[in-house]
């Protein structure tokens, strides 16, 4: 799963490099629109990756992280290479 962030005012802006499309900060709510469905992946694949192309400043690694403590308390993550990896428990599904 790959998140380029919601900036759709610079989306469709011509800017002076690629990164400007890619400025944002998510909110806590837009994350938790994906955990169930992150949850949902996680029982039917062996291994799931989430990227996040949020590449102004640290705005990637920081978006990784909210992510991770969002999800529930009884997940794991850690960073590696600057790389935030989350270790889901298992999917006990939808309430």
């Amino acid at each position: 799963v790959r998140f380029h962030g919601r900036n759709q005012e610079r989306w469709a802006t011509a800017g002076e490099t690629s990164s400007e499309r890619f400025d944002y900060w998510y909110k806590d709510g837009e994350l938790l629109e994906w955990t169930p469905r992150i949850q949902h992946l996680s029982e039917h694949a062996q291994e799931i990756n989430l990227l996040f192309n949020t590449n102004r400043w640290d705005q990637g690694p920081q978006n990784a992280r909210r992510l991770a403590r969002l999800m529930e308390p009884s997940s794991q993550f850690m960073v590696e290479n600057g790389e935030t990896i989350v270790a889901l428990p298992e999917f006990s599904g939808y309430p």
